[in-house]
Order: structure tokens, then sequence, then C-alpha cells
């Protein structure tokens, strides 16, 4: 399928390829906004948790946060 794509996209005139990458470029900007809201969220939530003195374990499995992240904010509270 990969090596389809790749044809598929070699074929494309300059006009095309530059809509193409400019098209990406979109998507990939709001799957960077939507990845860092997620993870905004996730960090608030753990730091809730982490007031209400939950374990380090607990919040990495509802939060999917690592342990590494975790400590940081039990640092910074």
């Amino acid at each position: 399928m990969k090596v389809l794509e790749k044809a598929q996209i070699a074929n494309l005139s300059e006009h095309d390829l530059m809509l193409y990458e400019e098209s990406l470029k979109i998507y990939r900007d709001i799957y960077s906004a939507e990845e860092y809201s997620r993870n905004d969220e996730r960090v608030a939530i753990a730091k809730k948790m982490i007031l209400k003195h939950f374990e380090t374990e607990v919040i990495m499995e509802l939060t999917e946060l690592s342990r590494e992240e975790i400590e940081a904010l039990r640092v910074s509270e």
C-alpha cells in the first residue's frame, strides 16, 4: 500500500503536489494541536489526583502519563 501511495504522489503535477503537501501540513498541525490538548487534559487530571493523594500507579493507569511525568508533577505541586 505504501508503495502505491508513493507512486501516486510521485506522479502528481507540481501544482497538485503543492496542494498535497499543503493539506498534509494542515493535517499534521491539527493532529499536533489535538495531541497537545489531550496531554494538557491528562496533566490537569493528574494534578488533581496528586492533590487527592492517589498512588502513582493509579494515576499512570488512568491518565496514561509516564512515572517520570507524574513524579515531575509531584515535585512542582
